[in-house]
């Protein structure tokens, strides 16, 4: 099954995707620069709060993280490579920006999320 999530309950997305077809899941389209990421407070937010910033870089590898947990799921592609016109790293969605440079924010976690998939998966270490 391929589906799009932009949502932060992508486990529970899936797991949707999964009891209905019992077939693996990849999640074709997937981005945290969304502010269902970077508005979603976090248990562990100081009073005055994070940044938009700080809040969807961990809210999106909270929610990546658990994904990978999840026994039918079998990858994700990410939504952008590239930024739209107007939109401005952090909170944009491209892997880089209009000048094609790298955007550090989104590319420099999903490395350390990838390298770290098969462990993940495996541990249950995203639960």
């Amino acid at each position: 099954v391929s589906a799009n999530n932009y949502r932060y309950n992508m486990y529970e997305r899936i797991d949707l995707y999964y009891q209905a077809t019992k077939l693996p899941v990849l999640n074709s389209e997937f981005s945290w620069g969304h502010t269902r990421f970077t508005q979603r407070a976090l248990p562990d937010e100081p009073e005055d709060g994070f940044s938009e910033r700080s809040r969807m870089m961990r809210n999106g590898a909270k929610s990546l993280a658990r994904a990978l947990t999840h026994p039918a799921f079998v990858g994700y592609t990410w939504y952008r490579w590239v930024d739209l016109p107007g939109h401005t790293p952090p909170i944009s969605f491209g892997l880089v920006t209009i000048k094609d440079d790298p955007n550090l924010s989104h590319t420099t976690l999903l490395k350390r999320l990838n390298a770290r998939a098969d462990a993940i998966a495996t541990t249950g270490l995203g639960r």
